[in-house]
């Protein structure tokens, strides 16, 4: 369901005006755009060390507004340049609390205020799902269900 209005027919002719840009590590998650924020989810692998990280942004400058990091253990494999190893679930906003699935199986529940944690679950550790095994949906909410 869309109810935005002003939404764009056609592309001008000289393309869309940047209006800023900001340096992502690895991964394949897709920002999200909510209530005037950008958030972002992705990975920054320095060997042998290893963070994931939710980024939290202004979506009208760019300037950085909040950012949680927390170490993961990836596989040695994953700090080869052709891997590019990092997050595949795109975040999801629900109010004001941000839903992010890492690669390791983190979820984790922050506040789309300050990224401060309310919860967070190891779905490797309490469901025994396999480590990149390329099944990590994103997290869905289905009334007062996160799936």
């Amino acid at each position: 369901v869309w109810h935005e209005a002003g939404i764009l027919e056609t592309f001008p002719a000289g393309g869309l005006t940047v209006l800023w840009r900001v340096e992502a590590g690895n991964g394949w998650a897709s920002p999200v755009v909510a209530g005037g924020r950008v958030f972002l989810l992705d990975a920054k692998l320095e060997s042998p060390r290893a963070e994931e990280r939710v980024r939290r942004f202004e979506a009208d400058t760019g300037q950085p507004l909040w950012n949680r990091t927390y170490d993961v253990n990836y596989p040695d494999w994953a700090f080869d340049p052709s891997q590019m190893m990092g997050p595949y679930a795109t975040p999801t906003v629900e109010r004001d609390r941000l839903y992010s699935r890492g690669a390791t199986g983190r979820l984790l529940c922050l506040s789309t205020a300050d990224g401060s944690i309310f919860w967070e679950k190891d779905l490797v550790k309490e469901y025994g799902s396999e480590l990149f095994s390329g099944n990590t949906p994103c997290p869905l909410i289905e009334g007062d269900l996160l799936i």
